[in-house]
């Protein structure tokens, strides 16, 4: 790995925003969102933040496990201190980590064209005509 790579590494876990990370290791304004993809791909960059993250972690001591259990912690609060919309973004929150809710779908296969695709909608029974 060259040094602007280590560098784009390093500002990658700054903001987690590849075009940005390129910019500030000195790619060009024109070409830093492409630089940045194709750095993400790079297995020695990839392995170089990867490590980045467990070090942040280490550091922070701010982890999956512990995100989690804050939101859950804010998911189930009551009474003085609790609020309805805090509860709600944190179920939110915890069901997204849990990809129950999709946001983006990519339709098309790797050669460009469409693709079928298939939903299955979990707990409802396809038997019954009255589910979904």
């Amino acid at each position: 790995m060259n040094e602007k790579q280590a560098i784009f590494a390093a500002e990658y876990l700054i903001d987690r925003n590849a075009t940005q990370a390129a910019l500030r290791a000195g790619y060009s304004p024109k070409t830093s969102y492409a630089q940045g993809s194709a750095l993400l791909k790079h297995p020695e960059v990839r392995a170089a933040i990867a490590d980045g993250q467990i070090k942040q972690q280490e550091r922070t001591q701010v982890t999956q496990d512990y995100v989690l259990r804050r939101l859950v912690i804010e998911a189930e609060r009551e009474g003085e201190g609790s609020s309805h919309a805090a509860r709600v973004a944190s179920v939110v929150a915890l069901g997204k980590h849990m990809a129950m809710f999709t946001e983006n779908v990519d339709h098309k296969s790797t050669d460009g064209t469409m693709s079928p695709i298939g939903v299955t909608f979990v707990g409802v029974d396809p038997d019954d005509p009255d589910a979904a």
